[in-house]
């Protein structure tokens, strides 16, 4: 878990900006020493929308979480038949937001861990 905000401003889908306190700079030095240009690609991005998801410290169910936000710059997952890379990267490093805000162009879609746009079922 982390102590302080890492915030990641994006432009055209890859990273261009990473702001915080130690656990930014650290992420920046992982970036910078151990990727490539295309680790600042966005690889993969979700908004769990599973509000009967517990959340139970595994990634594979955690971000499927109503509101929770996944992230993950580098390479991302290929599905043959479906979708796959643009481009590939030595790294691939994912994150799990749990009251996440997310803008888009100007506009709200998650603040702080729900979903605007597809409000919790009472």
């Amino acid at each position: 878990l982390l102590q302080q905000p890492v915030i990641w401003e994006l432009e055209g889908g890859r990273i261009v900006d990473i702001r915080g306190g130690t656990e930014a700079d650290r992420f920046k030095e992982i970036l910078e020493t151990r990727g490539d240009e295309n680790s600042y690609w966005i690889g993969e991005l979700s908004v769990g929308t599973n509000y009967c998801a517990r959340s139970m410290g595994n990634a594979f169910e955690d971000k499927e979480y109503y509101g929770r936000v996944h992230i993950a710059c580098g390479t991302g997952i290929t599905v043959r038949g479906l979708y796959s890379n643009r481009y590939q990267s030595t790294l691939h490093l994912d994150g799990i937001m749990n009251r996440p805000t997310v803008t888009v162009d100007g506009k709200v879609v998650v603040a702080d861990g729900e979903i605007v746009v597809a409000p919790r079922p009472d």
